[in-house]
């Protein structure tokens, strides 16, 4: 006679009876299983039931928030649509990204070095900020541009502009 072993358990195994069938949703009690998954220790990641309605899923969403070191993230679309509880790590350093897209994370209190800036500092200093400002400035500051006839750099009696536009 062989003895069956029990299956081991994953990290993100299905909860026991408390909370319901890990395939039905219908049955499935959303804050008992939040609660299970946070006070075990062992579990890192529960995966919840795919055939949640969209009602348990916005109060999955509420209940994981309202346990301080839980992530939850949803995956996959329509009938696949299956959330995912994670336990955050205490000792996870935040890492600051730095480019001229994504400056975000870690709040600092100093200002940025200019080499991390995307633009000059006091750039727009100058510039006019409401559209009273801008309606106050002049034609001639508005455009820096001074307009004039293009001049012929051919000496053989027709202008570069007509040269170009022939060629």
């Amino acid at each position: 006679r062989r003895r069956a072993h029990p299956a081991p358990r994953s990290m993100a195994a299905p909860l026991g009876a408390g909370a319901g069938a890990a395939g039905d949703g219908a049955d499935f009690d959303v804050a008992l299983a939040i609660a299970e998954f946070a006070s075990d220790a062992a579990r890192t990641t529960l995966e919840l039931p795919a055939g949640l309605s969209a009602e348990q899923r916005k109060q999955a969403k509420r209940v994981a928030d309202q346990h301080e070191g839980l992530k939850c993230e949803s995956f996959g679309f329509g009938a696949e649509r299956q959330l995912h509880l994670f336990k955050k790590d205490p000792h996870e350093e935040k890492v600051r990204v730095k480019n001229t897209f994504i400056d975000d994370w870690v709040v600092s209190d100093t200002s940025e070095p200019p080499h991390c800036r995307s633009m000059p500092s006091g750039i727009c200093a100058h510039m006019p900020t409401t559209k009273a400002d801008t309606l106050s400035l002049s034609p001639a500051a508005l455009s820096p541009v001074v307009e004039s006839s293009p001049k012929s750099t051919c000496t053989g009696g027709e202008s570069t502009t007509m040269a170009r536009s022939n060629a």
